[in-house]
């Protein structure tokens, strides 16, 4: 089994600005030049005094560990119990679940408050869990029109989102059922229309707030060119979707790695009032 460690979702993107790459190379040289002149020095200093500066470092090493570690479990301990309280006090449970897979587990929305990617390695009730539990990311809301949804991979498993990391190759996305968000007794359904593999800066899928049903078609439209797999039933009606859950989970079964499976499903308001619902 590969390890479970940390691995994010989607990372923002920071552009540079024209010109500063030059400006940065020779400021950069004059740093380093002072800096190999002062090392010289440092280092004269080190060797003359070494006994002394050794026993000191390894002193306040040992007391800085020290705090280091407590100070991280307190803010641990904090984070729990805050979420802890953040479960016990809500009225709503959300589960997250897609048929045709294990999928089915507790849906969790990422509070201001908690350290970010805080459920890549806590469950539903905030206790410490390497597997972590299915979040809405941060700053997102179970209404909003896209609705993205994070999961771990856990390679060589079938646990958590891992049956979700290579759904970007057509025979594996072929395999996928309607997926579901179960808010208390209501429950949107979402049908799967395309699936992606995409760099972990990658700024096309984090759009989330659309003035108008055309600019999330548009939206639609561009994102499905780039996918490797696709339900060509849900495609046909993309201009009639109402709202996006996008599920997301790392492509890898390394962890670390820069690459994300993306499956984006539709869902569409009540069939009385669009027609006929597309099938798997």
């Amino acid at each position: 089994m590969a390890s479970k460690t940390k691995c994010t979702a989607f990372h923002t993107t920071t552009r540079r600005a024209a010109g500063t790459s030059s400006d940065e190379s020779v400021f950069g040289k004059l740093i380093r030049n002072s800096v190999r002149v002062g090392s010289l020095v440092v280092c004269a200093s080190v060797i003359i005094s070494s006994g002394s500066v050794f026993w000191h470092a390894g002193q306040s090493s040992a007391h800085y560990d020290l705090d280091r570690t407590a100070h991280a479990r307190e803010t641990a301990a904090q984070h729990e119990a805050y979420a802890e309280e953040v479960v016990n006090g809500s009225s709503e449970q959300m589960r997250v679940a897609v048929d045709g897979t294990p999928i089915d587990f507790p849906l969790m929305q990422e509070d201001e408050k908690m350290e970010r990617g805080f459920y890549l390695t806590h469950d539903d009730r905030g206790a410490y869990n390497p597997l972590g539990c299915p979040y809405i990311r941060r700053g997102g809301n179970v209404t909003d029109r896209h609705l993205m949804v994070y999961g771990h991979n856990i390679g060589g498993t079938a646990l958590m989102f891992s049956p979700l990391s290579k759904a970007y190759r057509q025979e594996v996305f072929d395999g996928l059922g309607p997926a579901h968000i179960q808010i208390g007794q209501e429950s949107l359904t979402y049908f799967p229309a395309f699936a992606l593999r995409l760099a972990e800066t990658n700024d096309e899928i984090q759009w989330f707030s659309f003035s108008s049903q055309r600019e999330l078609s548009t939206w639609l439209e561009q994102l499905s060119a780039a996918s490797s797999a696709s339900n060509e039933r849900v495609m046909s009606k993309l201009s009639k979707a109402a709202r996006v859950l996008t599920l997301v989970t790392c492509s890898d079964d390394r962890p670390g790695q820069p690459w994300r499976t993306v499956v984006v499903c539709l869902g569409f308001e009540p069939a009385a009032e669009t027609g006929d619902q597309p099938q798997q």
